[in-house]
């Protein structure tokens, strides 16, 4: 913990509905997960790299006051929020994890999703597609991926559509997130061609506000 403020920052519409209704709407963020590794299920000729996935989350950053200005410049801000870190701590709000592929949190993410695979290619039959594990997750174990994040990378850009082309050190932001949780308590999460359907993702957004848990 470098400070004693998280920081939320966006644009000055969003600002003021937030200040209005007293609530942070989870948004979803695509990112990839291509760093994590490769998964090989034995026995079923396959081998594949975790693609990229959209989880519901808010976003906060651990910044000093003159890291501030760079930051919003980055993401496109013209406004921010500051709040304490009691607060956050409160509200269930955590630091995410950086890593490397080859990482032992890499590793450990790696063994986790192939024993997913197998069992739920034994419950449920056939070669499931990866896109379908963090839903067959227990609930405290599909909650720790949202918290998972690339050290360094290419975030996705929503005004053009795409990824960047120029990769980011992630850990700069010293993000912390709120991560939405529904039903029995399991991460809410799109796969990427779910999220790039603008209007199938805003759709899934406003549901979010009446699954909130927290």
């Amino acid at each position: 913990m470098r400070g004693t403020n998280l920081y939320h920052c966006t644009k000055a519409q969003s600002l003021l509905k937030i200040l209005d209704c007293k609530y942070f709407k989870p948004m979803f963020c695509l990112e990839q997960y291509t760093n994590v590794g490769v998964i090989k299920v034995k026995g079923a000729e396959r081998e594949a790299t975790v693609g990229n996935m959209a989880f519901a989350i808010v976003s906060f950053a651990d910044l000093l006051p003159s890291e501030l200005k760079n930051h919003m410049d980055n993401f496109h801000a013209d406004s921010f929020i500051s709040l304490s870190m009691e607060w956050a701590e409160r509200n269930a709000i955590s630091p995410v994890v950086y890593c490397n592929q080859g990482s032992i949190i890499s590793s450990g993410v790696v063994n986790i999703l192939t024993s997913s695979l197998i069992s739920l290619d034994k419950n449920v039959g056939g070669n499931n597609p990866l896109s379908e594990l963090v839903s067959h997750m227990r609930s405290d174990v599909s909650c720790l991926f949202p918290f998972i994040k690339q050290y360094q990378g290419c975030y996705y850009d929503k005004l053009n559509h795409c990824f960047s082309s120029n990769e980011r050190q992630f850990f700069l932001e010293r993000e912390w997130r709120y991560i939405h949780l529904v039903l029995k308590g399991e991460t809410y999460y799109l796969e990427e061609n779910q999220f790039k359907d603008i209007k199938f993702r805003h759709g899934k957004e406003n549901e979010l506000v009446n699954h909130n848990t927290h």
